[in-house]
């Protein structure tokens, strides 16, 4: 669930805005993330042409997949660069 910033800051009891700040900015970058890594896609490009193709244009062998890392996405900003 995306929150606003006043229901963040509501759901607080701390007087430190600092704090808060930092905590919902981390809240923010996670869900983000998690958004990110759950509507990624592949595509492939015909380096001759540089026409994009979509995974299911470009792979029908039944023995063959493909697929986004999520957890490269869900890691792709750490938390700590939060100050």
């Amino acid at each position: 669930m995306v929150k606003t910033a006043k229901e963040f800051y509501d759901e607080h009891y701390s007087d430190d805005t600092v704090v808060i700040m930092k905590d919902y900015a981390k809240f923010h970058v996670e869900a983000a993330l998690k958004s990110a890594s759950e509507n990624a896609y592949v595509e492939y490009i015909d380096l001759d042409t540089n026409e994009i193709f979509d995974y299911t244009d470009v792979i029908t062998d039944n023995n063959v997949g493909a697929d986004v890392n999520k957890k490269s996405i869900l890691n792709a900003y750490p938390i700590e660069n939060i100050k």
